[in-house]
């Protein structure tokens, strides 16, 4: 005997459960506004990487910034102003991807 299938075992359990009291902190509404466990993880590891990759970002960049000023050139040659731009580019985008993530319109059904 499989009590998963015996429809009526089912329906004792139907019959003899206990209904929660009513809570205004938990209704439905607020559940189904809540998201997924482990879209809150991915959502967290996503940040953290997005803040670390801003971090190290914008310390090389002051780095080649405090170099070019500290030995008095002027003139850079095109390989480190390539670096430099794709630095300034990469933490651009980095801060970009970090504040789309969490500045999105609200749609229809999340202001119900």
């Amino acid at each position: 005997m499989n009590l998963n299938n015996d429809p009526r075992f089912r329906e004792y359990i139907k019959r003899h459960a206990a209904t929660p009291r009513p809570n205004p902190w938990f209704t439905r509404k607020v559940l189904r506004s809540l998201p997924p466990r482990s879209q809150r993880v991915a959502r967290f590891i996503e940040t953290s990487l997005y803040i670390i990759g801003i971090i190290i970002c914008g310390w090389l960049g002051v780095k080649m910034a405090m170099t070019l000023i500290t030995t008095q050139e002027m003139m850079m040659d095109s390989s480190s102003l390539s670096s430099y731009l794709m630095i300034i580019g990469l933490f651009c985008a980095l801060l970009y991807g970090l504040i789309d993530a969490y500045w999105q319109p609200r749609t229809i059904a999340e202001k119900e």
